[in-house]
């Protein structure tokens, strides 16, 4: 599969096929030991997703069209390192989350048309 970035192999979750069955995993394990644990790994995923997304974004900037990847990545770092930080105290709330899961959804559409329309003008 592929992203809007171009790059192969991204998962149902932005990693690779096999980091999302981790990830799964790991947000199974810690959801059936409480909202916290389950908050905190979340964090995790998203500080390990928004690294590669900035180091892809930063590879791939001659393409143009990336400050959508650019916001979703950092973003992912900035909100992670919330999740963690209040999923490790015992403060975490799943509304964070939902929000964060909808506004990178809406970013990674954003990047999707606007790249797909500069291959479309690029093949023409």
């Amino acid at each position: 599969m592929a992203n809007a970035s171009g790059s192969r192999g991204a998962g149902l979750l932005g990693g690779t096929e096999g980091s999302d069955c981790l990830e799964f995993s790991g947000l199974g394990i810690a959801s059936s030991i409480s909202l916290p644990a389950a908050v905190a790994v979340w964090g995790v995923w998203a500080i390990a997703s928004g690294v590669p997304q900035l180091l892809t974004v930063i590879r791939n900037r001659g393409a143009g069209g990336q400050i959508a990847q650019v916001l979703s990545g950092g973003i992912s770092v900035l909100a992670g390192g919330g999740f963690l930080y209040r999923g490790l105290l015992g403060r975490a709330m799943m509304a964070g989350v939902a929000g964060y899961a909808t506004l990178g959804a809406v970013f990674f559409l954003v990047s999707a048309i606007v790249l797909s329309a500069k291959l479309r003008k690029v093949s023409v």
